[in-house]
């Protein structure tokens, strides 16, 4: 039950007005107040995790009840995982009654990911239906942020492009943006780039495949920065195979860092959202920017109105430390970020 005005005293805060030390009012129904010391830990905005997977109960589905709280993930973009013919079960059976706040990408294929490891879901073409996955997103147009495909060989088959087209062509009658996942060919990285415009999403940035990711010959490809010009969002999507930190020392090195920092937490991937974000501090990001890439650039990007009630409390942990990627690569820092609390609609969750 929300006991009304909650009093965060002393900790720093970051947020879009930059950073300062003092106090933060969480508000609640009623002025009734209680009081936390936070003094000498990060006061944030809710995090936002652009790419996660929360169909709760489904194979890929994370509890976002138990996430949530515990990475201080205060609303979570769900990115595919239920389609056309699953999303009302997703709606009824996980978003109506969760904790945090979730909002999705309606997969292309009907189904959505039914399965990580016997099928792909656009491996049949009769699922990827444009009219189902218009319709659907008309229907659940409050939760429906974009559409969602997965172009990578063990997700499309021998349909190549197809699922992308048709993505493209749903996106667009909607007027929504269109995320893209890359992987391994057959859908080329300069096919998915071309197919990209402003507000658009290519998610797993950092991946390690050399022949299919942004870097050609460990140069920025010229068809990156002409999608970073025209307003392609870049994200992360660490997940259990999309961070290679070798790529993305060599984009960072070459001025590109992502627009936003997500974890892509599924029941396969290990990965949560405050260590993927100590990761990009290990690689000279300032904790300001990360902060940001994990808070205010998701919200801005998915036209996300900002809940002054969700805040994160976060400890910056100095010790050593040693990060692996998703491609049996190691490297070392010397920071991680800790969840202290997690406060969603005003009241602490964790």
């Amino acid at each position: 039950m929300n006991r009304g005005v909650l009093l965060l005293r002393g900790g720093e805060l970051i947020d879009v007005d930059g950073r300062r030390t003092g106090d933060l009012r969480v508000p609640g129904p009623s002025e009734q107040t209680r009081e936390l010391d936070v003094t000498g830990k990060l006061v944030i905005p809710g995090l936002i995790d652009m790419h996660a997977h929360v169909f709760a109960g489904q194979d890929l589905g994370v509890d976002p009840d138990v996430v949530g709280p515990q990475t201080g993930t205060t609303t979570f973009i769900d990115t595919g995982t239920a389609g056309a013919h699953t999303f009302g079960a997703f709606r009824r059976g996980t978003i109506d009654r969760a904790i945090p706040r979730i909002r999705a990408f309606l997969n292309i294929s009907t189904i959505g990911i039914t399965s990580m490891l016997l099928a792909g879901e656009a491996e049949n073409l009769a699922y990827c239906d444009v009219d189902a996955c218009v319709g659907a997103a008309r229907e659940h147009a409050d939760l429906i942020l974009g559409v969602k495909v997965r172009a990578s060989a063990n997700v499309v088959g021998a349909n190549g492009d197809e699922p992308l087209r048709r993505a493209r062509e749903a996106a667009d009658k909607l007027g929504l943006p269109l995320m893209v996942h890359i992987g391994e060919a057959p859908s080329g990285i300069e096919d998915v780039l071309a197919a990209l415009g402003a507000g658009d999403v290519l998610t797993h940035c950092f991946s390690g495949w050399r022949d299919n990711g942004l870097l050609l010959d460990g140069r920025i490809r010229p068809s990156v920065l002409a999608a970073q010009k025209r307003g392609v969002i870049f994200d992360v999507g660490h997940g259990m195979g999309s961070f290679d930190v070798e790529v993305a020392r060599a984009l960072l090195d070459q001025g590109f860092a992502p627009d936003t920092i997500s974890s892509d937490v599924h029941a396969y991937a290990t990965a949560r959202l405050p260590d993927v974000m100590s990761k990009f501090l290990a690689l000279g990001m300032s904790l300001d920017e990360v902060v940001s890439r994990a808070t205010l650039a998701p919200a801005r990007a998915l036209g996300l109105t900002s809940d002054a009630a969700d805040v994160t409390v976060l400890e910056l942990v100095d010790a050593p430390v040693e990060w692996q990627d998703t491609w049996d690569h190691t490297f070392p820092g010397t920071q991680r970020l800790r969840v202290v609390h997690t406060i969603e609609g005003g009241e602490i969750v964790d």
